[in-house]
């Protein structure tokens, strides 16, 4: 444990009267529910990316065998499956890199958490 996460641990100990073992022990195991947590989200948006494709797929040929389209539709759709594709990537990304995180390094994780909290 770093001294910066010592003090850290040590003044939030006091605040809520317990020891910085408890402490610690508590905030491991919430790092390790969170990697937990972060990998299901992520495993669940890069499921979601071919489905998504397959589907959009399937519906964007379905309309233009039928030539119910035009122009104005097509920029629409693309549009909104870009801004659709990028939030979801933002999101998997984001928790991508916590994951990381609270598997390899759950010291820096729980200093991160701490000083966030302020």
């Amino acid at each position: 444990m770093s001294q910066q996460l010592q003090e850290q641990l040590t003044q939030l100990a006091v605040k809520l009267n317990v020891s910085v073992d408890v402490l610690y022990g508590a905030l491991l195991k919430q790092a390790k529910l969170v990697a937990v947590e972060d990998s299901i989200i992520v495993l669940l948006a890069f499921i979601l990316f071919p489905v998504a494709t397959h589907y959009i797929k399937k519906c964007i040929k379905e309309k233009a065998e039928a030539g119910s389209w035009n122009g104005e539709g097509w920029v629409i759709l693309g549009t909104t499956i870009s801004a659709l594709y990028l939030i979801l990537f933002c999101f998997a990304l984001c928790d991508l890199f916590e994951l990381i995180n609270c598997t390899f390094n759950p010291n820096f994780w729980i200093l991160s958490q701490i000083i966030g909290s302020h």
